[in-house]
C-alpha cells in the first residue's frame, strides 16, 4: 500500500484555494536563477518542481525542461516520473503533520541528483478556510534537519529570517536518526554547525554519501574513528575558530588519541574564551591528573561539582555556601572546630578509592567529629574501618545545619596532595 502525502479533505481544501485565489502558488519564478545554477552544476535541464502551485517557476525557465507536480492541481496531480534535479520550495511547511516523514521520502524518490528544498519555519500570515494556520507543519530548522538528512545528504544548508533552505542529494539507503550517547567528554554540535561542516565537504570519492549527514561526527565518535572525527572539527573551526562545541569535541578528540599537549591547548583556548566552561574544566582535570600534575589536576577537578548531577548524599540545593571545597581558602580551624561532613556524590568505584584519604583526614583534623553518608553498599566496609566518625541515617540527606561540607573527591586536592608519592595505599577490603 503506498503511503499518504496528502489526505483527501486538505487536497479538496488547496484545490478551492487555488481555484478562488489568484495569487495562491504564484512564488515558484522568484528561484528560477538559483534552480538555474542547480542545473549548471548538475549537468542537466532536466527539472520537477514538486509542489508547483500556478508553475510560475515551468514558465520562467522555458531553458529548461520542467515537470510540474502538486496533488491539488488537476492536470499536475499525477504521480511524477523522477528528474535529475528537484525543486520543493514553500511547501513542505504546507504538509499535514501525519505526512511529512512521507512526503520527504516521496522526494527522495523523485530525484536523481540533487534537490533545493527551502522552508518556511514561521506560522503564515493565512488562515485556511477551516481556520488553521496554512502552515500546518512549523518546526525549527534543527528538526527539519533531522527529518531531511533521513533521507538525503546535504550539500548546503542555511537560513534566511526565518526560511530554512537546504540542496541535497537523495541517499543510496535511507538512514533512520538515532539519539545515540556521544562519546565521555562530547557536546552534541548544533545544525548549523554540522550543515556548515556538509557545506564544506566535496564529494570526490573520499567522503562517501553515508558519512555526509548530521550525525557523522557523533557516528564517528561513537565508532571510535577519532581521526574522522577530528577532520570535521577542523572544518567546523575554519568556519567559526571560537565555536566552543567544535573546540571542546576536538580537544576531547586529542584526548582520546592519546595527544594529550593538543588537547590540553584546544581546552585552554577554549576556556580563555569561557572560563567557566564546566565540561572542558573537568576534562583538562583529567589530564593533568594522567599527566601526575596533581597540583594543576585536582585544581580542575573541582569543576565537576558545578557539573555533576545532585545525588541524594548531596543535594546542593541545600548546601549553598557549605560546600567546603567551594570556599576559598579552608582552613583546619574551621573544621576543628564545626566538623565536618563527608559526601559521596561519585559512583562506588570512585568513592572507594577516595576513601583511601579518610584516615589521614581523621589524624589531621582531630578532635573534630566526622560525619559521612556512605553508599548504601560500602556501609558494612566504613563499620568494620572502626573510624572514628559518625554514619549518618541511609534514609536521607542529613548533616548539622552550620557543619561544612566535604564531597570525598575534594580530600587530596583540600589536603595539599601534590605528588604521586602523597597517595594513600588503597584501602584492605575484608570479607564479610
Amino acid at each position: 500500500m503506498t503511503a499518504p502525502l496528502i489526505s483527501d479533505a486538505y487536497r479538496a481544501l488547496n484545490a478551492n484555494l487555488h481555484a478562488e485565489r489568484a495569487d495562491y502558488g504564484r512564488r515558484g519564478h522568484a528561484w528560477a536563477d538559483a534552480v538555474r545554477d542547480l542545473c549548471r552544476q548538475a549537468g542537466t535541464t532536466d527539472v520537477l518542481d514538486y509542489g508547483c502551485g500556478k508553475a510560475t517557476l515551468r514558465d520562467a525557465l522555458s531553458e529548461l525542461d520542467v515537470h510540474c507536480y502538486d496533488p491539488a492541481i488537476a492536470q499536475h496531480s499525477a504521480d511524477p516520473a523522477p528528474a535529475d534535479v528537484l525543486v520543493c520550495v514553500d511547501v513542505l511547511e504546507h504538509i499535514e503533520p501525519e505526512n511529512v516523514d512521507n512526503v520527504i521520502a516521496h522526494l527522495a524518490s523523485k530525484t536523481r541528483k540533487l534537490a533545493l528544498l527551502s522552508i518556511a519555519c514561521r506560522e503564515a500570515a493565512k488562515t485556511l478556510a477551516d481556520g488553521r494556520n496554512a502552515h500546518l507543519s512549523v518546526h525549527d530548522p534543527m528538526w527539519w534537519a533531522r527529518r531531511i538528512t533521513q533521507r538525503f545528504d546535504l550539500r548546503t544548508a542555511s537560513t534566511k529570517g526565518s526560511t530554512f533552505t537546504v540542496v541535497a542529494a537523495p541517499k543510496e539507503k535511507p538512514y533512520a536518526y538515532k539519539k545515540e550517547k556521544p562519546a565521555q567528554g562530547i557536546i552534541p554540535m548544533p545544525w548549523v554547525t554540522v550543515a556548515a561542516i556538509q557545506a564544506q565537504c566535496t564529494h570526490a570519492g573520499s567522503w562517501p554519501a553515508s558519512a555526509l549527514n548530521t550525525s557523522a561526527f557523533e557516528a564517528a565518535m561513537s565508532a571510535g574513528d577519532y581521526p574522522t572525527a577530528a577532520v570535521f572539527l577542523r572544518r567546523a573551526l575554519a568556519i567559526d575558530p571560537d565555536d566552543e562545541y567544535s573546540l571542546n569535541n576536538l580537544a576531547t578528540c586529542m584526548k582520546h588519541m592519546g595527544r594529550d599537549e593538543e588537547a590540553l591547548r584546544l581546552y585552554h583556548r577554549l576556556l580563555e574564551r569561557r572560563p567557566d566552561f564546566h565540561m572542558a574544566n573537568n576534562n583538562v582535570s583529567r589530564l593533568y591528573l594522567r599527566k601526575g600534575d596533581f597540583k594543576r589536576g585536582w585544581h580542575y577537578y573541582r569543576w565537576r561539582l558545578k557539573s555533576a548531577r545532585p545525588s541524594e548524599q548531596m543535594p546542593r540545593d541545600q548546601l549553598k555556601g557549605r560546600l567546603l571545597d567551594t570556599i576559598p581558602d579552608p582552613t583546619l580551624e574551621d573544621v576543628r572546630r564545626k566538623g565536618i561532613y563527608l559526601a559521596p556524590e561519585q559512583g562506588i568505584g570512585d568513592e572507594l578509592f577516595f576513601l583511601r584519604w579518610v584516615p589521614e583526614l581523621i589524624r589531621k583534623a582531630r578532635p573534630a567529629r566526622i560525619w559521612y553518608c556512605p553508599t548504601p553498599k560500602l556501609r558494612p566496609l566504613v563499620k568494620r574501618a572502626g573510624w572514628p566518625l559518625t554514619v549518618a541515617p541511609e534514609d536521607a540527606f542529613w548533616t548539622p545545619s552550620d557543619t561544612p561540607v566535604l564531597p570525598l573527591g575534594c580530600l587530596p586536592r583540600w589536603m595539599g596532595h601534590e605528588r604521586l608519592e602523597d597517595v594513600p595505599a588503597p584501602l584492605p577490603l575484608r570479607a564479610r
